[in-house]
Order: structure tokens, then C-alpha cells, then sequence
């Protein structure tokens, strides 16, 4: 913003503009082969230059703040039946900038069974987890991201009684 001006002048009476640069380093930026990005952060905003026959200018820097962008993990969601093999459980995330992916995540999430009822999941040697039929909560949590506030979102699992055939013989 450049104020000050008299006699009812504007910018036109400029013959160079001022310009502002953003300090920045390096490790304070993300390159791809389409743009160069701020990380988010604070940036110390620096004034300089600008021309004009009837003004001397005096420069206020400032600073700008980068918030980082909001990301969504969303824990999935599962329907089994007692019995059934239970292997790993996924989660969707929401809210990636600048075509970025998976690849953003310094710690990845981690889904973690929490048991809804007394019974619970029990261990076997033999079959692994087995988890008894009920409600359980897939606690999404531990993702952290650089330029990203995360947002974790639990899923549920609900297993299911098993059907009994009972026959006479």
C-alpha cells in the first residue's frame, strides 16, 4: 500500500513501482516441476525500490503467515462376520493441495481396534486376532504432515454372529 501522495496524485506519477520480496530460504519452500510453494510459516515481507520525480520513499516492511492446509483421515469402515479373516484396515484422506499424495506424511496414521464391548478381540498363536462379534472403534491417529493440520476421523468395525445350522438327526 503506498499512501501519502499530494495534490490529489495517484500511482501514475510512479516511473518504477516498488517491489516486495519474501525472505525465504531454501529448506522454507517445496519444488515441483510446475510451481515453487511457501511451506507453511512465517515470512518476513521486504520493501524496496520505486521511483518518483516529487516523493522520497520511506519502506515499512511487513510479514505474511502461511496457514497450513487442513487434511482429512478418514478411518474405513468394515461389516464382517464372525469367522471371517479380518487382515488390515485402510483409511481415506481428504484435502491434498498441489497434486501431493501419501508422500506428505513425515508420520503415517496408524489404525489402532478399540473394543466397544467387554469381550473384545482375543489372540491366538494359531489364527492370529480373532475378534469376538460386536461394535468395535477403528481409532485413526499419529499422521503428521509439514505443510498440513490433520484432522483424524475414526471408522468402525462390526462383527457379526456367525449362523449355526442346528439339524436333527
Amino acid at each position: 500500500v503506498i499512501s501519502g501522495y499530494v495534490n490529489n496524485e495517484t500511482a501514475d506519477v510512479l516511473s518504477s513501482v516498488p517491489s516486495v520480496i519474501a525472505q525465504v530460504q531454501q529448506s522454507e519452500r517445496t519444488e515441483s516441476s510446475e510451481t515453487s510453494v511457501f511451506n507453511a510459516g512465517s515470512y518476513n515481507l521486504i520493501v524496496s525500490g520505486g521511483e518518483a520525480d516529487n516523493y522520497t520513499f520511506e519502506y515499512s516492511n511487513g510479514s505474511m503467515i502461511i496457514n497450513p492446509a487442513l487434511l482429512t483421515v478418514t478411518a474405513n469402515s468394515y461389516q464382517y462376520t464372525y469367522g471371517d479373516d479380518v487382515d488390515t484396515f485402510g483409511y481415506q484422506v481428504d484435502g491434498y493441495v498441489f497434486a501431493e499424495g501419501s508422500e506428505v506424511f513425515q508420520a503415517a496414521p496408524i489404525i489402532t481396534v478399540v473394543s466397544n464391548t467387554s469381550s473384545g478381540a482375543r489372540l491366538t498363536e494359531q489364527e492370529g486376532t480373532i475378534y469376538d462379534a460386536g461394535s468395535y472403534t477403528l481409532q485413526v491417529s499419529g499422521a503428521s504432515a509439514i505443510n498440513y493440520s490433520i484432522t483424524h476421523i475414526d471408522g468402525s468395525l462390526d462383527i457379526t454372529k456367525a449362523a449355526l445350522t442346528i439339524a436333527a438327526d
